[in-house]
């Protein structure tokens, strides 16, 4: 009896485009976050004075 593989295994050439393509959109909501808590930094001091 054969045992069956993963498909990850199969196609290798598939995740890895994916993997490139799922890359710059971490960038994009890594980039996103820290705009986010840079704003709220800057709202919390203007609260404060």
């Amino acid at each position: 009896m054969e045992k069956k593989e993963a498909p990850s295994i199969c196609k290798p050439v598939e995740e890895n485009n994916s993997r490139n393509f799922h890359i710059p959109i971490l960038y994009v909501l890594v980039a996103i976050g820290f705009a986010a808590w840079i704003t709220l930094f800057f709202l919390g001091l203007e609260k404060c004075k």
